[in-house]
């Protein structure tokens, strides 16, 4: 559970202070939007509210009035599973930075993995898994990795300022594709984490392609996919290239969905695939135009 922000109203004069006692064991908690009498350190009693749809800084900053205006629902006290370890934030120690979920300014959220972290950057130095200890998945029907295992990691050369030089342009891939005595090494030993038979005819596979800039050889962003090749991943993967590269999607936004599950990467992106186009779904008119960069489907 992240921070709470919360406002303190003087139940006597509307003005806002700081509640006394309301951290540690003794705190309260409330439903999403709602109120509890609190004691005031200055006297007297309040209520703490929870609003969600206000941030710390129009709750407590100076823009109370918008509480007030809309008034206060009836108390709704709700019993949590575990004392809110974080307590009450009070007025007194509001900043912007408090405010649950609100992304910096001018600045984008990393892109996340199926779990809701960021996904990494990549290190050649990440340990290859031990054997036996990855197992393959399946959905639809279609090979999947282990997410313990194979996570995804990122490029830390490729950020969406600069893919018309890297993903989108022709031939970037070759610059960083690692050599074929490298990875056949770390296929066999990714092989056996996996516990695939001696043989085993499949790709060696990275989560995030290279083409949507994923990290070239970090264990984390490789995995052996069963199967023929070229397979099913490699359409997905180069569709999702192209909406990048026409500016349907950000690349943060790809990455993410390959690395969820290839298989609903269409649907987790906000595409769909229109006659071999891909296309936004909400915006079914707008569709990649032509191909640039590098259709590796690796």
């Amino acid at each position: 559970m992240g921070r709470l922000s919360w406002c303190v109203v003087d139940a006597a004069t509307s003005e806002t202070s700081e509640p006394a006692g309301a951290t540690g064991p003794d705190a309260r908690g409330i439903s999403e939007e709602g109120r509890v009498s609190l004691p005031l350190a200055s006297g007297g009693s309040g209520e703490a509210v929870r609003r969600p749809d206000l941030g710390a800084r129009d709750c407590c900053c100076g823009e109370r009035k918008n509480v007030l205006k809309k008034g206060l629902r009836p108390l709704r006290a709700v019993r949590l599973a575990g004392v809110l370890a974080a307590g009450i934030v009070a007025c007194s120690a509001c900043t912007p930075g408090h405010a649950t979920g609100q992304q910096p300014s001018g600045g984008k959220a990393p892109a996340q993995a199926a779990g809701g972290a960021a996904l990494s950057v990549g290190s050649s130095s990440t340990p290859l898994p031990a054997a036996g200890s990855c197992h393959l998945g399946n959905r639809d029907g279609q090979p999947t990795p282990d997410p313990s295992c194979t996570p995804g990691a990122v490029n830390p050369q490729v950020s969406q300022a600069n893919i018309a030089t890297t993903v989108c342009k022709s031939g970037w891939t070759k610059t960083v594709r690692p050599p074929t005595g490298k990875t056949s090494r770390m296929k066999d030993t990714t092989a056996k984490a996996y516990t695939l038979p001696a043989g085993e005819t499949g790709e060696y596979d990275h989560l995030v392609s290279l083409e949507l800039g994923g990290a070239p050889d970090d264990p984390r962003n490789l995995w052996v996919e069963p199967g023929k090749i070229p397979n099913p991943k490699d359409a997905v993967e180069n569709k999702l290239k192209d909406a990048v590269c026409s500016g349907l999607i950000p690349l943060a936004t790809a990455q993410t969905a390959i690395a969820r599950s290839w298989t609903t990467a269409f649907d987790d992106a906000g595409l769909r695939v229109n006659g071999g186009a891909v296309c936004l779904r909400a915006e079914p008119s707008r569709c990649a135009h032509g191909r640039r960069g590098d259709s590796t489907g690796e």
